[in-house]
């Protein structure tokens, strides 16, 4: 299961800063946060899957 909320401050989350280079929220645009936030969740359970295998 994943529990991620329904809607995330995109300001706040960039005040934060990346703590990994490869997290850096700046480069996300808003609407790309929220995609981005699920799919890499959803990484983390399949081990890394594949976009366009499921696609």
């Amino acid at each position: 299961m994943i529990n991620i909320a329904s809607a995330i401050n995109a300001n706040r989350l960039r005040a934060v800063g990346p703590k990994r280079p490869e997290l850096d929220w700046h480069v996300l645009d808003d609407e790309e946060i929220y995609p981005f936030l699920v799919q890499h969740e959803i990484g983390h359970r399949q081990d890394n899957f594949d976009q366009l295998e499921i696609a």
